[in-house]
Order: structure tokens, then sequence, then C-alpha cells
């Protein structure tokens, strides 16, 4: 499930990257990972929270993709 994610993180990432800008996207990916995690900390059902565990995953996948490299 990690692998999928970092796909779709990776494919969602370069695109709004080069339509909204570093700043703009980081941000919005920052809340929709804290919107992600509530989401999946209060859902009642399994399947809700598989959803948004992996949603989670790629959110957070998403973000690291942002930040550039270090040496």
């Amino acid at each position: 499930m990690l692998y999928v994610a970092a796909v779709v993180g990776s494919l969602g990432c370069s695109a709004l990257l080069g339509l909204f800008g570093r700043r703009l996207t980081m941000f919005s990916g920052g809340v929709l990972l804290l919107v992600g995690a509530a989401m999946s900390g209060f859902s009642q059902k399994f399947g809700l929270f598989i959803f948004f565990a992996f949603f989670v995953m790629v959110m957070s996948l998403f973000i690291n993709k942002l930040l550039p490299e270090t040496k």
C-alpha cells in the first residue's frame, strides 16, 4: 500500500507544483494531511480508516517530495 501511495503522491505533486508553486502546494498538502489524520482518528468503520490512512500516506509523501534535497 505504501508503494501505491508513493506513486500517487509523486504524480500529483509534480502536476500541482508546476501549476500553483511550492508555497501554496505545501500549505494545502499540510492542511489536507491534518484533515485526513483527524478523519482517520475519528472514523468508526474499518473501511474508512483504511481509506484515510492511505490518504495520510499519500499526503505525507506528497509533502516530502516538495522539500528540497540537502547534502
